[in-house]
């Protein structure tokens, strides 16, 4: 049997949330998180960047287009969350490694549904034992989203339509 992996996709944008701890490129950007939800192997290759980063201002892997739009994207979701006070559930669709659950003070009084499939979600969950979660409480809704009816997973999760 194979090993349980996270999706390329998820473990490719924790990676580039990681990297831009760094140096961020977008003002207000922050994620002590993903580091954390990343493999050892992926975790290695944050130290490496770090080590390698002595002194640049801004490396070329925060540069590229992708890290620098995840980076974005992360301030304006989180922004959108905060500002949409009181939440009481929040649904993450394609969760991957998103760590919003184990750093947003906001989420405190929420149920967060973090939609995505099992392998992911099984990485996630063993990566992140060591965190605390800041949201009330953490529900992993399992689905491949291609083929899974949506409504009919959250609803067997607890999640109030109201």
């Amino acid at each position: 049997m194979r090993r349980a992996r996270a999706s390329r996709t998820a473990r490719f944008v924790a990676l580039n949330r990681a990297l831009g701890n760094l140096s961020p490129e977008v003002p207000g950007f922050s994620d002590p998180v993903a580091e954390h939800l990343l493999s050892p192997r992926w975790r290695d290759q944050v130290q490496r960047a770090a080590a390698r980063r002595s002194g640049s201002p801004c490396p070329f892997w925060v540069r590229r287009g992708m890290a620098v739009f995840n980076q974005f994207r992360a301030v304006m979701l989180d922004r959108a969350i905060a500002e949409s006070q009181p939440v009481e559930q929040l649904v993450i669709l394609g969760a991957g490694l998103d760590g919003r659950a184990y750093r947003l003070d906001c989420l405190s009084n929420a149920t967060v549904f973090e939609v995505d499939q099992l392998n992911t979600q099984t990485i996630k969950r063993q990566c992140a034992r060591d965190l605390t979660p800041r949201a009330r409480e953490i529900r992993y809704v399992e689905m491949d989203l291609e083929r899974d009816d949506l409504v009919e997973r959250l609803s067997a999760a607890g999640h109030d339509r109201n």
